[in-house]
């Protein structure tokens, strides 16, 4: 579910089927958050996010110019495997 800030309002939302939902290759919070924000991409807005849809592949996704969005989000040490090179990078962008 996707929400307005400053109205509260729901602004889209995908009802999620169970473990049968078909995704392209990608992991299924990606697939949900990159649904979801297609009607907000290239507006450089901020997403805020539970930790079960953030991911550092999905914040630079989200970073690129077509995109054009930030995210603020946990990334639990236990779901993502990478370097302390790219936490950085994380950290300054």
């Amino acid at each position: 579910m996707m929400c307005g800030v400053g109205t509260n309002y729901m602004v889209n939302v995908i009802p999620y089927l169970g473990s049968h939902t078909q995704t392209k290759s990608i992991p299924l919070a990606s697939h949900f958050v990159e649904e979801l924000t297609k009607s907000i991409q290239g507006t450089n807005r901020n997403i805020t996010m539970d930790n079960w849809f953030s991911s550092i592949p999905l914040a630079e996704k989200l970073l690129m110019k077509l995109m054009n969005l930030t995210i603020v989000g946990t990334v639990r040490k236990t779901k993502e495997k990478f370097l302390l090179n790219s936490y950085s990078y994380v950290l300054e962008v």
